[in-house]
């Protein structure tokens, strides 16, 4: 952590930010705010739910880490749950239209700092 110049607190911080589930209320108000999303969202005990639902896996690979909600129609104004499906960062970047240059850089830049 010194090599880093992080402290132990910020170190851990980073890492329970990269495996804890993102906060419903976040994904809420950005759905009921900009008017891409369509103004509506479920509520965050639906959301709640529907990661419990999934015992907090991505639907498509497992993994714990980094959980958002993709609409399975590809439409970002249908909120209704059953449309919604529990999903990783890198399994949303896979599924997106706009796609990622590179899945694992989370990843890569761990390894990199263990490495040091």
């Amino acid at each position: 952590m010194e090599l880093l110049g992080v402290s132990e607190t910020d170190a851990i911080k980073a890492i329970l930010n990269l495996v804890s589930p993102f906060p419903p209320h976040a994904t809420i108000q950005n759905w009921t705010r900009l008017s891409t999303f369509g103004h509506d969202a479920p509520t965050t005990k639906d959301l709640w739910k529907k990661l419990e639902g999934s015992d907090f896996r991505c639907h498509r690979c497992g993994s714990q880490m980094r959980l958002s909600f993709n609409n399975m129609n590809s439409n970002p104004k249908a909120h209704r749950l059953e449309n919604l499906e529990v999903i990783c960062f890198s399994c949303n970047r896979s599924v997106s239209k706009k796609g990622n240059k590179d899945n694992h850089h989370h990843y890569k830049l761990a390894m990199a700092a263990i490495e040091l």
